[in-house]
């Protein structure tokens, strides 16, 4: 089965919130989605992204931070923003059938592992809730 729909998540740099949406959105959504992420200012990601993934066995073996214009020639069924600043920067650049605004706390510039955990767990709520719809 060939993914029918397509979703891209988006924040500020693509390192870390985006970075963790897409990892386990692909994990859960399989090949029923194409999935990507994107930033409006790149950044390096995260290695606290890799260890939450890891942690959980969700794959992030092909996960590299990807500015928005990559994409300026795909339009995609849904769009995530998942920062307000995203969303203000990015609205008008962006070719989707849905945009979504789902606004997540960065957690980088907490210490620690447990905002990555956080944020995941929120995420993975989200996305939870979003796929059951999509199955009906």
């Amino acid at each position: 089965m060939t993914a029918s729909k397509s979703i891209i998540f988006i924040c500020t740099e693509n390192s870390a919130r985006s970075q963790l949406a897409e990892a386990y959105f692909r994990e859960q959504a399989g090949d029923r989605f194409m999935v990507a992420s994107a930033g409006t200012e790149p950044g390096q990601i995260d290695p606290r992204v890799f260890s939450t993934l890891e942690a959980r066995q969700i794959p992030a073996n092909t996960l590299r931070s990807k500015s928005l214009s990559e994409f300026s020639d795909h339009h995609f069924d849904y769009a995530v923003l998942l920062c307000d600043k995203a969303r203000q920067e990015c609205v008008h650049q962006l070719s989707a059938t849905e945009i979504l605004s789902w606004d997540f706390e960065d957690p980088k510039p907490k210490k620690g592992q447990k905002p990555f955990d956080v944020v995941l767990n929120e995420l993975s709520e989200r996305i939870k809730y979003f796929l059951l719809f999509q199955d009906k």
